[in-house]
């Protein structure tokens, strides 16, 4: 949702199912949620979240934090 040009808040789901050739059992796959926020400056890009885990095979938290710029 873009609160303005520069500011947009997010959710985020990262999933893993193990490899392509090979699933993961549902008890040991990973699903994590995350609110994101993204601001957007002329010199630089941020991306900042907090994540929760969704299942036992997940971190219980994790944050995020992404710098981008454009060379």
């Amino acid at each position: 949702m873009a609160v303005s040009e520069q500011l947009k808040v997010a959710m985020e789901e990262y999933d893993d199912f193990g490899s392509i050739s090979h699933f993961l059992p549902a008890s040991k796959q990973s699903h994590q949620l995350f609110a994101v926020v993204d601001i957007n400056t002329k010199v630089v890009g941020i991306e900042a979240g907090v994540g929760a885990g969704l299942t036992s095979a997940s971190d219980h938290w994790v944050l995020k934090l992404i710098l981008s710029r454009d060379l």
